[in-house]
């Protein structure tokens, strides 16, 4: 297993105000002075449920690589204890790990 090929973390969300043609706002997570992932743009009147979901899912997303480092650390820790005894979380884990790597499963 070879170590993520993603931009680095700590990844955060920004919130990004506009006023074009009645969009109104997005949301983009930023990795590495990058732009990990961007929303579409919402009008904030009349959309603004989806944009608190987007910002919802932009928070999820920008936890990615510290939610990887940490199920890579419990899968270590689970191995190293009783990997026999915890097998089956263990493979539970490693198919997580590898489509986050964008292996086929």
């Amino acid at each position: 297993m070879g170590g993520p090929a993603h931009t680095p973390g700590p990844w955060s969300v920004e919130r990004v105000d506009y006023d074009v043609h009645g969009l109104d706002a997005s949301f983009e997570v930023m990795g590495a002075g990058n732009i990990v992932a961007q929303t579409l743009m919402r009008e904030v009147k009349t959309e603004g449920q989806r944009l608190a979901t987007d910002e919802a899912n932009c928070n999820l997303i920008a936890a990615a690589p510290e939610m990887f480092d940490t199920l890579s650390l419990l899968r270590a820790a689970l191995a190293e204890m009783d990997a026999e005894l915890h097998a089956q979380n263990i493979g539970v884990i490693d198919l997580t790990l590898a489509k986050a790597r964008g292996e086929q499963l």
